[in-house]
């Protein structure tokens, strides 16, 4: 069982899903790595052996990608500076409302926050 940043890798799946698990790593970031790591998409987690476990964490690293807490403190720095200046968006984040135009009127119950 390996962890890595704090999430649990899936064992039985292959490699880029596994990859893809961690929080800030997507399907094409994944994809990309296993491709400069030189490992096949259907090789599954646990063949890796611990050379190209330790080779993978250092190509995360030396993409700088933020990663799990440190991309969650970016979100979270990017809301608050949009209370902050007292944006559309940020005035709708604060109600609790969608941000990006949706409609509200019939269906944007799941938006809403109840109080």
């Amino acid at each position: 069982m390996s962890y890595f940043y704090g999430f649990k890798m899936p064992e039985g799946k292959n490699v880029q899903i596994a990859v893809s698990t961690i929080y800030g790593i997507g399907k094409s970031s994944s994809e990309k790595l296993c491709r400069r790591l030189g490992v096949s998409k259907n090789l599954k987690f646990f063949e890796l052996s611990e050379d190209q476990i330790s080779k993978l964490l250092k190509m995360v690293e030396q993409h700088k990608l933020p990663i799990a807490s440190s991309l969650k403190k970016l979100k979270a720095l990017g809301t608050k500076r949009d209370l902050a200046i007292k944006s559309y968006k940020g005035s709708r984040k604060k109600h609790g409302l969608p941000a990006r135009g949706q409609r509200t009127r019939t269906n944007g119950r799941t938006a809403r926050k109840r109080f």
